[in-house]
Parts: structure tokens; sequence; C-alpha cells
């Protein structure tokens, strides 16, 4: 059971992916979609308001609380090996 749910799990991030790829592109060719990054003023606003959202919330609701702590403790472990792995193979790799 947990190896079906874990092939359906990746085979649909797979799909997603190839889908998101085909769709940018179909907003880029077809539409002249001009893509841009959000201004890191815009990203760093998002994360300062995110940030706030959820300390108020989870001050209110020992759940909401429980669920963030988790969720941050797993990304900044997350984030540190996609630092040497990930994200350091998708930028030396790009042509």
């Amino acid at each position: 059971m947990r190896a079906a749910a874990d092939a359906t799990n990746q085979e649909g991030l797979f799909l997603l992916e190839a889908r998101n790829a085909d769709a940018l592109d179909q907003l880029v060719n077809r539409d002249k979609v001009v893509v841009r990054q959000l201004p890191d003023d815009v990203i760093a606003a998002l994360r300062k308001t995110s940030i706030e959202v959820l300390t108020d919330t989870g001050s209110k609701d020992p759940m909401t609380k429980k669920a963030h702590d988790s969720f941050v403790a797993a990304k900044r472990k997350h984030d540190r090996w996609s630092e040497i792995s990930e994200e350091a193979f998708l930028v030396r790799s790009r042509a």
C-alpha cells in the first residue's frame, strides 16, 4: 500500500511538472505573455506577512502552531540539503 501511494505521488508530481512546463511554453510562445519573477521586495513582504499571519493564528490555535512549527523545522532541514543537492545541480546544469 505504501509503495503504491509513493508511486502515485511521484507520478503525479512528474505529470504536474511536465504540464506546468507545457503551459508556460504555451503562455510565452502562443499568447506572448512576458513572464517575470516577483521582485525581491515583494517576496520579502509576502514572507513577512505570511509569518505574521501564521504567528497570529498560532497564538490562537495550538494545532496551527504545532503544524507550522513542524513544517518550518522540516523545511529548514530540507533547505540545507537542497542548497547543496537539487538547487546546485539545477543551476549548474542549465544550458
